[in-house]
């Protein structure tokens, strides 16, 4: 009886030794892997090959007090490293996003041997804890000694450059080379690539070898900065340039470009055209969105909308400086534009057509402060429209205003500047209606543009307003 009872309570005592055993390694590999420390390497679409150069990256996820380098043995080859950074990336966590430092340490690599190689492991000492990263492997295939189909070539987007210009030289491979920085020789100068880029699309297999890739494309581009000494013939050759070890002749790629520049007795006239197409094109869009407004009535369209009405010239005058804000890219458009259709140029956007969106969004935010001028505001009044004339008419002789137009709809005045005012003068809009009148102030539309008021034309509607107060008081009594 005592054996049959001993026997359970030993196996139970042994699933739960082991259970506690399995929960303990399972609590470290979690505590583990809350600090990951890993390796990544940049294998290619197709497969690592003998003799190509790769690179391989070190990740951890805290700053750590010390490292112990792999040993990379006799597999392995070290171009060059360790180079040190500090990498910000984004991961998914629970379904959030979230952001972590990463500290990197990468090596350029290239394989010596064939076969599944295993990647030499490293450790870091973070905070008393070390971290090791987990083994990983990689299968290396034999290096490819038949380059026949290899195809190299040398191109650029730019067929027009002026002298001293830079412009992008792309030597384009269908294959991965050996090394990741093949040089181009250009006369007695040497070009490094200032970066690089890759494609690879394929078409899976039918039936069971679903897995095999059918009319694989691959294809690998380096990007140069060359410095043009104008128009002429440009023949380059590369340098270590190699697939598999075996040389890739890549010798007189020609490229002709032509210069941009076509000089007359005149003079240049492209800034001349384009100020005068551009200055067109704005004057007829400021005509057609505000020569209409200028055939309406000033009381019935205020009543109507609100606003003030323009015409073209006050609309100019009133939204003179937007206009110059976005005039700086539009212009700069237009005479990428010009050169497009004139002398064939390719690069429409380039980088340097970006810097107008800084002005452009300063003008529609400026463009919003001076559409919001124009409105009026509402003040209520208990006497007849006469009185309110009176009342315009006092405000005017206390101000110095000039009273341009008083009729039985609406009153013009404007202020006159002197020597210590920020602005060119003001105006004095008034207009009847039922129970109230529509007041507003806005810099001078007959005289020159003026970026801001400076408070003159708010200090204008405040002192009306205040009038037609005191008035109402007087009524009441």
């Amino acid at each position: 009886m005592c054996l049959r009872i001993c026997c359970p309570i030993r196996r139970l005592v042994y699933k739960a030794v082991c259970t506690a055993m399995v929960m303990a390694f399972g609590m470290i590999a979690s505590a583990q892997t809350e600090v990951p420390f890993f390796m990544e390497i940049d294998t290619a679409y197709n497969g690592v090959y003998v003799g190509q150069e790769y690179n391989l990256k070190y990740r951890c996820t805290v700053r750590f007090d010390s490292v112990s380098p792999p040993d990379f043995g006799n597999l392995i080859e070290v171009i060059k490293g360790p180079v040190p950074n500090r990498h910000l990336s984004t991961i998914i966590v629970n379904g959030k996003k979230k952001q972590r430092m990463e500290e990197v340490f990468s090596y350029q690599v290239r394989f010596l041997r064939e076969g599944v190689i295993s990647l030499p492991i490293a450790s870091v000492k973070a905070e008393g804890r070390v971290y090791i990263t987990p083994p990983l492997y990689v299968r290396v295939k034999p290096a490819v000694r038949n380059i026949q189909g290899v195809v190299c070539s040398v191109t650029t987007q730019r067929s027009y450059i002026e002298e001293g210009e830079t412009f992008f030289v792309t030597l384009t491979c269908n294959r991965r080379p050996d090394n990741l920085a093949p040089l181009l020789e250009l006369g007695d100068s040497i070009y490094k690539p200032s970066g690089s880029s890759s494609r690879f699309s394929y078409t899976k297999g039918s039936g069971k070898d679903t897995s095999a890739f059918v009319n694989a494309k691959e294809s690998y581009e380096f990007h140069y900065n060359i410095r043009s000494d104008g128009s002429g013939v440009y023949t380059f050759s590369a340098k270590n340039l190699t697939f598999g070890g075996i040389p890739y002749s890549l010798d007189n790629q020609v490229i002709k470009v032509t210069e941009t520049r076509h000089s007359s007795p005149g003079g240049n006239n492209e800034v001349v055209i384009v100020l005068v197409i551009g200055c067109m094109l704005i004057f007829g869009f400021m005509w057609l969105r505000f020569h209409r407004e200028a055939d309406e009535e000033l009381a019935s369209f205020v009543l109507r909308e609100g606003r003030l009405n323009l015409s073209t010239d006050w609309a100019l005058t009133h939204y003179g400086f937007p206009l110059f804000l976005v005039s700086i890219p539009f212009f700069f458009l237009l005479s990428n534009l010009y050169k497009y259709f004139t002398e064939g140029r390719q690069d429409l956007f380039f980088p340097w057509f970006w810097c107008g969106l800084l002005p452009a969004f300063l003008a529609f935010a400026v463009y919003r402060n001076q559409r919001s001028k124009l409105n009026f505001r509402p003040v209520k009044i208990s006497f007849s429209d006469e009185v309110m004339l009176e009342v315009v008419e006092e405000t005017a002789r206390e101000n110095n205003w000039t009273i341009d137009h008083a009729g039985r709809d609406c009153v013009v005045a404007h202020t006159h500047s002197h020597w210590l005012s920020a602005t060119w003068g003001e105006q004095i809009f008034v207009v009847f209606d039922r129970g109230q009148v529509w007041i507003n102030s806005v810099n001078d539309l007959n005289k020159r543009s003026t970026a801001f008021s400076f408070g003159y034309t708010k200090r204008n509607m405040n002192k009306l307003q205040e009038a037609i107060e005191r008035r109402e008081k007087q009524v009441r009594k």
